[in-house]
């Protein structure tokens, strides 16, 4: 079995507004190298790969997956959201050569996947009734203060006793 081809067919929505959580990331938000990526909500997007550079390019078809009968393989699959204000839950369509036809067979996230969205805006944090920050400069969930992202000192922003107001 060969795999030729991988892409998004993950169903958006707009956000309820509810409560917004604010992962920080440390090191400045540097990411780990990805290996394979889609654009959550465009389904006329296919699998990209992180050229060193940081720019991104299609990982089909230069590339293929081949598996032997009841080989399996791991591929870290970064889902990232196309548009900004939609909340997507992730499946992915796949490419499948086997014996010589070409099948597409859906990876569905059945719930066990968590809806992704795009990294809000700051002036939409006003849209939301909740906003708390946390990750690894946030090691416990504290409520974010309006202006939060200006301080750069994250140990008084992550302060519980920081209150938004």
């Amino acid at each position: 079995m060969r795999i030729t081809g991988i892409r998004d067919v993950s169903e958006c929505s707009a956000p309820e507004r509810g409560t917004l959580m604010r992962l920080i990331p440390e090191s400045g938000g540097a990411l780990p190298p990805v290996e394979l990526g889609t654009s959550g909500g465009n389904t006329r997007s296919g699998a990209w790969t992180s050229d060193p550079a940081g720019g991104k390019r299609p990982f089909f078809p230069g590339r293929t997956i081949a598996l032997d009968q009841g080989e399996e393989e791991q591929l870290p699959v970064e889902l990232s959201p196309d548009r900004q204000g939609a909340v997507c839950r992730p499946e992915l369509e796949m490419t499948v050569l086997v014996d010589g036809r070409e099948q597409l067979q859906r990876i569905p996230g059945d719930g066990r996947l968590v809806p992704v969205m795009k990294p809000e805006d700051d002036g939409a944090e006003r849209q939301y009734s909740a906003v708390y920050l946390g990750g690894r400069l946030c090691p416990k969930y504290v409520p974010a203060a309006p202006g939060w992202w200006s301080n750069p000192d994250f140990r008084q922003v992550c302060r519980p006793d920081h209150q938004r107001g």
